[in-house]
């Protein structure tokens, strides 16, 4: 088939194969023409196809004469998800913000975005997030923006956000006071998890981390934990002898990872977690519920057709061990080695903390406990 003069491309058959011949001027004046197979029979594949070739052969061709090329956000934003946050350690939360920041920014085109509009949006959302969370936001359009400049040559203007950022109060780190408060927490655990609140406790590692532990990552002959953490770089954890002791009856060769229960790699923990800490009560009499209250409604269909609501109540098992979020087993161990003298870039190297200022506010917790320690004594 003949190509129109009004049209980039046109479809022509070899056998039950369609093929394109494309033929159009490029951005910088000169003639691209290709021709290739669409690599299948079906005429709307095939146009489809020739579509995406000549979007991609455009782009081709603007980066090699110097040129930038003109991505949508949404685009962008899709593109960095599906070759770099998925590969993270939480990359629904990448998505999440990635979502939010398409809609906030307010325009179309990454060339498009100005200080104003980052300007804009800071103050629009201050009053609704804390000074870190905006700041997590400017550093994840900054890694993107940059990557869409260097690594894919799109339009992206220079802005410098790192101004943007917001003044951070102190952080209050939490974490377990003492080894009888960890223990407590593992004794409440069911069997199958209490392996895994050991490991975290004595490496520090992050909860993807260990949920994506294999066991060719366990070298217990050499005692240590090799794995890939955030932004790519490699860790090598020390297995001391009682993590040791827990590791060598988990680890099997046939599993795939190395914390599995009934069969299955162990992913969202929040359910066995919160059960550590919580229990649901039977509430009759409803003025007892307070608007905080965590709740569950079920309804019972009777013999005689007529349903009855029980309204359950979430409250604390032990009063006196209130819940932590899992997150907090990582604060200890980093805390617990600040408190014993060890020194930060040795804090630093186990955690795998990219920066030391990371590292640094471990240091402060244990400078607070000395001195509440002097405090006592003198």
């Amino acid at each position: 088939m003949a190509k129109q003069h009004d049209q980039p491309y046109s479809l022509f058959k070899r056998g039950e194969t369609y093929y394109a011949y494309i033929s159009f001027i490029g951005s910088q004046g000169a003639r691209i023409q290709l021709r290739c197979s669409c690599q299948t029979t079906q005429r709307a594949a095939a146009e489809k196809y020739a579509i995406e070739k000549i979007a991609q052969l455009q782009s081709q061709h603007t980066i090699s004469t110097g040129g930038s090329i003109n991505a949508t956000i949404s685009q962008t934003f899709a593109r960095y998800y599906s070759e770099k946050s998925i590969y993270q350690t939480r990359p629904e939360q990448a998505l999440t913000r990635l979502n939010n920041l398409n809609q906030w920014l307010g325009v179309t085109y990454l060339h498009e975005i100005s200080e104003p509009i980052i300007s804009h949006l800071i103050a629009v959302h201050r009053a609704e997030f804390a000074p870190a969370t905006i700041n997590r936001y400017l550093a994840l359009l900054s890694v993107v923006l940059n990557t869409a400049r260097d690594e894919w040559h799109y339009n992206v203007p220079y802005i410098k956000l790192s101004k943007f950022k917001l003044k951070e109060p102190p952080e209050n780190v939490k974490y377990l006071k003492d080894w009888n408060t960890a223990q407590r927490i593992i004794d409440n655990a069911p069997e199958w998890f209490k392996p895994f609140i050991y490991t975290a406790i004595y490496t520090g590692m992050r909860l993807g981390n260990l949920t994506s532990l294999k066991p060719e990552n366990v070298d217990l002959l050499n005692r240590r934990i090799n794995i890939q953490v955030k932004g790519g770089k490699n860790l090598s954890i020390p297995i001391i002898d009682k993590l040791y002791d827990v590791l060598k009856d988990v680890i099997k060769p046939e599993n795939e990872y190395v914390f599995m229960h009934n069969g299955h790699k162990i992913g969202d923990i929040s359910t066995v977690w919160q059960s550590i800490f919580y229990k649901w009560v039977v509430i009759k009499d409803k003025s007892e519920l307070t608007p905080d209250a965590v709740i569950e409604r079920y309804f019972y269909t009777q013999k005689d057709g007529t349903q009855t609501e029980h309204i359950y109540k979430r409250i604390l098992k032990d009063k006196t061990l209130p819940y932590v979020n899992f997150h907090t087993l990582r604060h200890t161990a980093a805390t617990w080695l600040a408190q014993a003298g060890v020194n930060a870039k040795v804090i630093q190297s186990i955690l795998g903390h990219s920066s030391i200022m990371t590292t640094n506010k471990y240091m402060h917790a244990a400078d607070a406990d000395r001195k509440n320690a002097l405090d006592k004594i003198f």
